[in-house]
Parts: structure tokens; sequence; C-alpha cells
């Protein structure tokens, strides 16, 4: 090999090297086999410790058709030295060098085992090998990473290889073709799909008239048109105290937008009073008890849910419903698309069944990352929810939600949500 370890994982290097000439792997000496000796002693807690790492990144990647995981069998005890995720290329629009390119700009190091035999130089020019001579080797040496796996990582460190490897997927997905299924689920990874979603909603909703659908769309509309309008005027000597109370806080803008999908998954802008420090703009909108970003005036809009109130804005604008299922943020619709595609056949709404159950939703989150616990566990079961009741869902059910809302009370109809995460991120029952 032309270049040694050093050269290839040290800081700024690059994992490429060639192999120029035929030899033997001497890489033992008797002291290092003296000292492997006892190492074999702690093997079952390495071990272990990988299998771990390796079972928190594919419940994660799982999820999204940018990758596939490794394979995994019940009769065979995985030793787990590497973990190689394979990406699925038609799905991003980077090559597998840039997504190596973008990990180490975020600090993660990845590497590539192997680059074929037929690829290197000996090989190559000593037996005139084409990369075409072996086309399935050439092809799946194209795309796949070799992720940090070692029984030193700290779940920190786990954390940041997992929300690395996600944001450069979301960030490089194909926008034109979203995936429509994830195709490389495990059955040892967290259950997050409420299956056949989509189809389920499509046929129920096939059995009602267009008339009758447009008549109660019409009648809807026009009452969240005229409750958010009364909201609004009514409302507005609160708005002031608000208003008043945030520039009091920091002096900084009252109101916070961002950027959600809503109905038939066209963009818009979902209006906030401001709860967070203003230079907060960037980081993760997930917040956690005691999230020292929110500043005390929003921590009494957030306890009382008043931050959403300017939502009645959008409502009188037409982007948005009094009941229905939160609007999400792009990267997490991309995750679960045919959910989103079912219950974004309506606007979103500001409250529903879902909000009322999650209602405390920081108080779920534990130590770690809370992008991984929102997308592992938290959003499946809201998303369960929303789609259940969208398909029972009538004018009166809708006005128990509204009521329960403002009123502060819990859901009727579900169980109270598990509060505790175990450390593969799976909720404890």
């Amino acid at each position: 090999m032309n270049r040694d370890a050093w050269k290839r994982y040290g800081a700024g290097n690059s994992w490429y090297y060639e192999v120029t000439r035929p030899g033997f792997k001497y890489n033992m000496t008797d002291l290092q086999a003296a000292i492997g000796l006892h190492q074999l002693v702690k093997l079952p807690q390495f071990h272990a410790r990988r299998a771990e790492i390796a079972r928190r990144y594919s419940a994660a990647f799982s999820r999204f058709e940018q990758f596939q995981i490794p394979a995994k069998r019940d009769d065979v005890v995985h030793a787990w030295h590497l973990y190689v995720l394979r990406l699925n290329l038609g799905r991003l629009n980077i090559s597998r060098n840039q997504f190596i390119e973008e990990l180490g700009a975020r600090e993660i190091a990845s590497s590539v085992h192997f680059i074929p035999i037929h690829l290197h130089p000996y090989y190559r020019d000593k037996y005139h090998y084409e990369p075409q001579d072996f086309p399935i080797s050439n092809r799946e040496s194209q795309r796949i990473v070799s992720l940090p796996l070692h029984p030193r990582m700290s779940d920190q460190d786990v954390d940041d290889v997992i929300e690395s490897v996600i944001d450069i997927a979301l960030k490089y997905s194909v926008r034109s073709n979203w995936p429509r299924a994830v195709s490389n689920m495990q059955a040892d990874a967290p259950k997050a799909r409420y299956p056949g979603a989509s189809m389920e909603i499509r046929k129920d909703r096939s059995t009602i008239s267009n008339a009758t659908r447009i008549e109660q769309s019409v009648f809807h509309r026009a009452f969240d048109v005229t409750c958010a309008a009364m909201g609004l005027a009514l409302l507005s000597p609160l708005f002031v105290i608000v208003a008043s109370a945030i520039k009091w806080q920091d002096g900084g803008p009252v109101f916070f937008s961002q950027p959600r999908v809503g109905k038939d998954l066209r963009k818009f802008r979902l209006f906030k009073f401001r709860s967070m420090a203003p230079d907060s703009a960037g980081i993760s909108p997930l917040t956690a008890p005691e999230d020292s970003r929110i500043t005390r005036v929003g921590r009494f809009l957030r306890k009382y849910k008043l931050d959403e109130l300017p939502q009645l804005v959008n409502v009188v604008k037409g982007e948005m419903q009094l009941v229905g299922a939160r609007p999400e943020l792009e990267r997490y619709v991309k995750i679960f698309p045919d959910e989103y595609e079912a219950l974004l056949q309506d606007r979103p709404g500001i409250t529903d069944l879902a909000t009322l159950t999650f209602r405390h939703e920081e108080q779920l989150f534990q130590v770690g990352s809370l992008e991984n616990q929102y997308i592992a566990q938290i959003l499946p079961k809201k998303l369960e929810l929303s789609l259940k009741y969208s398909q029972t869902r009538t004018f009166f059910s809708d006005l128990g939600i509204l009521f329960r809302t403002v009123l502060g009370f819990k859901p009727w109809v579900v169980n109270r949500p598990p509060r505790e995460f175990t450390s593969d991120g799976s909720i404890k029952t």
C-alpha cells in the first residue's frame, strides 16, 4: 500500500490508497500478540458496545431511502468490525466521495472498505483489468461508506455521527422525487410508520361524494375564518400585552416565522410569538426541559400555548385550519412522506388530537440527541394519532378538540404517552 494508516486517517488526510506491489500482511509483533491475549478478556464488552452502536445506526438510517443499512441475520453473530453504510446514489445529488467530504467538514471521520482489488495498479496493470470486468464489485465500491465504530465512542459521539449523516442526506436529497416508502426497514428497528396509512385514508375518502366533500369543506372554511377573525379582534389587547412583554424582555422581534409544509405539500410561513432568544435562528427548533434558549416570557407563553395565537392569521389567509395535523418542517415531511401526503390533503391545523396528547412534548426528551428521539419515537406516534383521527373526524369532534385545547384538558381517547427513552432511542414502556 502506498499510504499507511497514519497518512489515511490523520487530520486532513484522505482515505484513498493504492496497492502497488504484492506482499504479506506482517503487522503483528510478539509484543502486540501478548497484549492481544489479555485484551481477549474484554472481548465480550467490546463486542456488546459495537453491537449497540450498530443498532442505533441502523434504527436511525433505516428510515431513509438514501441509505441501505448492513444486513443482519438472526443465525449469525455479527462482529461489527465495520459499519458499512451503502448510499442509494439515485436518491442523492452528490457522489460517495463528496458525501465523505461533507462528513469531514462536520469533523466526522469515515473511510471506504474496500477498494476492489481489480482497480489497484498492481492487479490492473498485470492482468489488464477494466472497471467493468467486475461490474457488481465496481458498482458497490462507489456507494459504500464506513462510519466510525469502536467501543470507546460515547453516546454523544454516536449522536453526532447520526445527525451529520442525516443532515447531509436531507441537504443533498433528490428533491424532485421524494422517497415513497422505506424499503430496508429492519425488524429490530423502532416501528414508526402507520401501516397502509395513505391507502386507507384515500379509500375512506373515496366513499364520500365530491359534492358532500365540497359542502363540508366550504362550511369548515367559513367556520374557521369566522372564528379566527373574531379571535384576532377579541384578543387584540392580549396581542399588545404579549408584544410589549417580548419587547421588554430583550428588545428583539415580536414575531417568529418559519417555512412549513402545508396543504398538498406546498410551503407557507407559519407565524408565532417569539419565545426563544433572538440569536436562536438556525438552531434546532426542538427544545428540552429548561432549555436556555427559551426566554422568561417565552416560558410563560409556551406553558399556556399563547405563542401559537398568531397562527390565527395563517387561518384567515387560508394556509391553516383550526383543527388539523400540525404543519411540519420539510425535513420531517421527507422522512414520513406517505403519512404527510395523506394528512396534508387538508390544510394543517393549529391543534389536533396529537397536539393535545403531546401537549408538553418537551418533557419527554431525555439526555441525548433530541432530533433522534423526535424522529424515532415522538413524531411517529403523533402521525399515527393524526391519521386515525382524520379518518373519523366530524365537525363536533373538532369542536371537542378546540374546547379541550382552549381549556387545557387532556384527550380522552388515548393513553398517556410513555416518558423514558432507552439508550438506543426507544421509549421504555
